[in-house]
């Protein structure tokens, strides 16, 4: 940006802070949060409008830092972050994924553009928070805890104001922010208005996204999926509750907080006092949509849910199942003259025998990641995908278990 213009977006900040000015305030809906975020970037971080340095990136290991206590949260994230990729790509948009912090934890963007992006600050690495650009979408987003478009000059920093970006918070199930979803462009219309199907995509994904990891935090629970409409259960779950064995609320996404939890009070929560419905029936609502009448609204319109069980409990069953059958089948005696049934004792030593046969050893993590890496000749982005871990866990993972690729060997033999 030249300097002029960044002389005239400082002063612009100036008088709208100082003297509250509406002639030079941020011009739209926003413009209160906006007016509120100037404030504190200029008076309680004491940053400089027309500062002139590009945004802080951090350095590889810095940034791996910050994504390996996330690897869970990132692979349950990254399909969200693709897919809001692909609605806005075509409009030279990038997708970031950030932590609570701010900090750019994922990221997809046009390889052609790298160059620009990075001077930007759209970029894996990047730091988005107040403290360090002021108002922005990410750093917004995570004090306010609502959805934001940060539209050009409504940016705090001047080199910022040829951005646009829209963000969303992620929600932990406690209610604190667990990470942003921000769709940033370059170059954008300067009618802000162009900007609203965008942030209700990034909306949209980071609810997806904040269901998604719901789903995996309470996967050892019952989860109670309710929707407004049979058809659309399956399709878009609205409201989601986790209850333990006896019936009793162990979470809600926040949607369920506040329409279904929060008119009963602060007492603890059971399954009953809040569904017409007995406790053990919770188990045997099963994978179909079933009418479902709600306590807390005071009204006979239902609701209609399904009950993803446990997963631990399913692998269980289906473990103990699987050996039912074989060791059925392979204590099954033929028909002959000389051996009419086969004794408990017979039945576990032919069991026993069999059993390596028959039961395929588990693979061991160092031939899983071989196998990815082979799969993907030895392209580790695509491998660590496939495994559901960051590059960085690959690289460290590999070095751990002595794996060298190889290209780098005279042949595969070493690993």
């Amino acid at each position: 940006m030249l300097r002029k213009e960044g002389v005239a977006h400082a002063e612009r900040v100036y008088t709208a802070v100082r003297w509250s000015d509406p002639s030079i305030q941020p011009n739209s809906a926003d413009k209160d949060r906006l007016l509120r975020s100037w404030q504190r970037s200029l008076e309680g971080y004491g940053l400089d409008p027309g500062r002139t340095a590009q945004p802080r990136i951090l350095t590889g290991s810095s940034l791996r830092e910050r994504q390996e206590p996330l690897e869970s949260f990132l692979r349950i994230a990254r399909h969200g972050v693709r897919r809001l990729y692909e609605h806005v790509r075509d409009a030279n948009y990038v997708v970031l994924l950030t932590d609570a912090d701010g900090v750019t934890i994922d990221f997809v963007g046009q390889p052609t553009l790298d160059k620009e992006l990075k001077k930007a600050g759209l970029y894996l690495g990047s730091v988005w928070t107040e403290s360090a650009e002021g108002t922005c979408g990410v750093g917004t987003s995570i004090i306010d805890g609502v959805p934001i478009t940060v539209h050009k000059r409504e940016h705090f920093r001047a080199p910022n104001t040829t951005l646009t970006c829209s963000a969303a918070p992620i929600f932990d199930v406690d209610g604190s922010v667990r990470a942003i979803l921000d769709a940033s462009a370059l170059y954008s219309p300067d009618d802000k208005r162009s900007q609203n199907l965008v942030l209700k995509f990034v909306a949209l994904a980071a609810d997806m996204v904040e269901n998604a990891y719901f789903l995996d935090r309470f996967k050892h629970a019952h989860v109670l999926q309710l929707s407004r409409s049979a058809e659309f259960l399956q399709v878009q779950t609205e409201y989601l509750l986790a209850f333990d064995e006896e019936g009793r609320l162990l979470a809600a996404n926040r949607r369920a907080q506040a329409e279904l939890v929060a008119k009963k009070g602060a007492k603890p929560l059971t399954v009953e006092s809040l569904f017409q419905i007995r406790k053990e029936a919770l188990a045997n609502l099963g994978p179909s949509a079933q009418a479902l009448t709600v306590r807390a609204t005071g009204t006979d319109t239902p609701y209609y849910g399904q009950v993803r069980a446990p997963r631990e409990r399913h692998a269980e069953r289906s473990r103990a199942a699987f050996i039912s059958m074989h060791a059925a089948r392979v204590t099954h005696s033929p028909p002959g003259p000389s051996k009419s049934h086969t004794t408990t004792t017979d039945m576990t030593s032919v069991s026993n025998k069999n059993s390596s046969e028959a039961i395929p050893k588990p693979v061991s993590q160092r031939e899983q990641i071989i196998s990815a890496l082979r799969q993907h000749h030895w392209q580790y982005s695509a491998a660590a995908r496939t495994l559901g871990i960051s590059r960085a866990t690959l690289y460290r993972k590999t070095r751990a278990y002595a794996i060298v690729s190889p290209n780098k060997l005279d042949t595969e033999a070493s690993i």
